[in-house]
């Protein structure tokens, strides 16, 4: 399996080195890049090309929802997972309705962050061989 390019955004310093290291003890993921708040996310988004982002829900500048909304407007097929400071079901609620692929507690972070990454993961499909109609089609997506 090909490395899960995955974007760190989280405004506090410790918590991301925190979060790099658990990244860098997962064989399957590659750090990319960090931001520390949501305008530096979204351009390091557009610029790396991440599969994964993983945003703390209060970045500081352009909202988190709102970097979410435009990273999924330009980069559909990439996945995000917001990290809560506890299980706030406004928060979550809001997180998916604003295009989040999943929510995790930042307390669970570590571990449950690589399964959670990897679960998300899918490889992007090669279409060479592939039409845009008929049962191949329909069977790729």
């Amino acid at each position: 399996m090909a490395s899960i390019k995955t974007l760190v955004a989280d405004d506090y310093l410790p918590f991301r080195t925190l979060l790099k290291e658990f990244l860098a003890c997962d064989p399957e993921s590659e750090l990319v890049g960090e931001a520390c708040c949501g305008e530096d996310a979204l351009a390091k988004a557009l610029q790396l090309g991440p599969d994964v982002v993983v945003m703390d829900i209060t970045l500081p500048g352009l909202t988190t929802l709102e970097t979410l909304r435009l990273i999924k407007a330009r980069m559909p097929e990439t996945k995000i997972i917001v990290l809560l400071e506890e299980d706030n079901r406004e928060y979550r609620r809001a997180s998916f309705e604003a295009g989040a692929d999943a929510c995790l507690a930042k307390l669970a972070a570590g571990k449950e962050l690589a399964l959670l990454i990897r679960a998300l993961y899918v490889p992007r499909p090669r279409w060479a061989s592939v039409g845009t109609s008929g049962p191949e089609f329909r069977q790729a997506i």
